[in-house]
């Protein structure tokens, strides 16, 4: 027996903090959360559900849990910083220690490192750098979080290093603000409890 639409509903929310935040502070867009999960609500059903019908579970769904979760009331602990100029190149070992990089990853005999370059014209990506008071490893999810906020926005992340209380996602320079104005928002619409 398959699962009820309700429960596939509930399944697709629960996976994704974001869509759940969403839904719990009452900032969605009910049609356009459904056309989102539609494929997946299909898929999980074995039919073509109407998406009438999946608005209607989604109003249901986000009227019965208005209460937030832990994990989104911790964005209201964040500091967001953007940084702009970080280029990536592939070194050698020798030249590790001639360059002031931010970032190395070995990669073979070779590192991929990232730095910046204050010279540079262009600047190919740009560090959108999460700062939390207290560390993010005692926050299950932060980092499931911001990626989800970010994915339902469309913005591509292309790296994403945790070191300490902080995160540092790396992202494509003209999708930096858009990322930036997402997750302040989210931060923003946070309970002051």
């Amino acid at each position: 027996m398959g699962l009820k639409l309700t429960n596939i509903i509930e399944l697709i929310i629960n996976e994704n903090i974001a869509y759940r935040m969403a839904l719990n502070n009452d900032i969605v867009n009910y049609s356009s959360m459904a056309k989102k999960i539609k494929n997946k609500v299909d898929k999980l059903s074995g039919r073509d559900v109407p998406l009438n019908t999946i608005v209607k579970l989604l109003t249901i769904y986000g009227k019965r849990n208005k209460k937030l979760i832990d994990t989104g009331q911790a964005l209201k602990y964040v500091s967001f910083f953007l940084d702009y100029g970080y280029i990536k190149k592939t070194v050698n070992y020798d030249d590790l220690n001639k360059i002031n990089f931010l970032i190395a990853v070995k990669n073979g005999q070779k590192y991929d490192i990232l730095y910046k370059d204050e010279n540079a014209k262009e600047f190919e990506y740009a560090m959108l750098n999460l700062r939390m008071k207290e560390s993010f490893t005692e926050i299950p999810g932060i980092t499931v979080l911001v990626v989800s906020i970010l994915e339902m926005f469309e913005i591509k992340i292309n790296n994403i290093y945790r070191i300490g209380n902080e995160i540092f996602i790396l992202l494509n320079s003209k999708d930096a603000p858009k990322a930036l104005e997402k997750l302040a928002f989210y931060s923003s619409i946070q309970n002051n409890e």
